[in-house]
């Protein structure tokens, strides 16, 4: 027998984590002295105790190695879970790899320096950060056409859309609203686009040749983001800062764009808050030269 002192010294696992062990059941002392309370273990408890870190150190959590050791599960089961927790660690990896390739892209422009960092903290930064975030499904009202101009999409698509909801008792103010632009190019005459407010609760579906629909707008697992802050006729600042980004990082478009007016003052353009997304995906690697 052992005391947990020498245990610890023999298993390199500290006494706190032991005693843990023991609060859990998944290591109980072989024996426990009545009239000190002290612990002890046996030399064969070593086996199991490598068992438990060996799971440990494959990443499953001290509730998932209880099932595990005590043979509460079937080998079916634990194969099952081992080809899980591989899924999730190539995922982990394949996100560490594309964080790690954003930092070796942001590196790059800024001169890969000091002196690259300082400059961008005293010119107020290159451009507006980019994220790479999912964005969830949601319920919109909408309006999609042909505008014959970017300004036009207020008064074309938007306006019907806020006159539905106003009939019922839906005023969304200030933005929260949303443009997709689904050109598969850039045009800057006859875009066809689509306005739509996200909505909080239900109402009644338009009336037959109503310009607006109510439906479930789809996800987007991954977009590429921007936030612009100023005149939202300057927002190409945004998707400048967007397409260099996604060409830096080993992504490409997939999707079509689309613009959140995170916030509008009517009568101050400077204090209007937008977000630029384009859904991305992975680029193909580039096929090896043939010889």
């Amino acid at each position: 027998m052992f005391k947990i002192g020498d245990f610890s010294r023999l298993s390199q696992v500290s006494v706190r984590m032991l005693r843990h062990y023991d609060e859990l059941g998944l290591l109980r002392p072989a024996h426990v002295d009545e009239q000190t309370g002290y612990r002890f273990y046996a030399a064969h408890q070593l086996e199991y105790l490598h068992r438990i870190l060996a799971l440990k150190d494959l990443g499953f959590t001290l509730e998932e190695i209880g099932g595990l050791v005590r043979g509460g599960v079937s080998p079916e089961q634990v194969v099952g879970m081992l080809t899980l927790k591989r899924a999730e660690l190539r995922r982990e990896l394949d996100e560490g790899t594309a964080r790690l390739e954003r930092i070796e892209a942001r590196l790059a422009a800024l001169g890969r320096g000091g002196d690259g960092v300082a400059a961008e903290a005293a010119h107020g930064g290159s451009g507006p950060d980019v994220v790479l975030k999912r964005v969830e499904p949601q319920t919109v009202a909408a309006s999609r056409g042909v505008i014959p101009a970017f300004t036009d999409g207020t008064r074309l698509l938007l306006g019907p859309v806020l006159d539905f909801l106003a009939e019922h008792g839906v005023r969304p103010t200030g933005g929260g609203w949303l443009y997709v632009y689904h050109d598969p190019d850039y045009r800057e005459r006859r875009i066809e686009a689509e306005a739509a407010v996200p909505l909080l609760r239900p109402v009644p579906p338009p009336p037959p040749g109503s310009p607006v629909t109510v439906y479930e707008m789809p996800g987007i697992e991954a977009v590429a983001s921007a936030v612009h802050v100023g005149d939202v006729a300057r927002v190409g600042r945004a998707y400048s800062a967007l397409s260099r980004w996604i060409g830096a990082n080993g992504y490409r478009i997939a999707g079509p764009s689309r613009m959140i007016a995170v916030r509008r003052n009517p009568d101050d353009a400077a204090a209007a808050v937008s977000e630029v997304q384009w859904p991305v995906e992975r680029a193909p690697l580039p096929s090896p030269a043939t010889p």
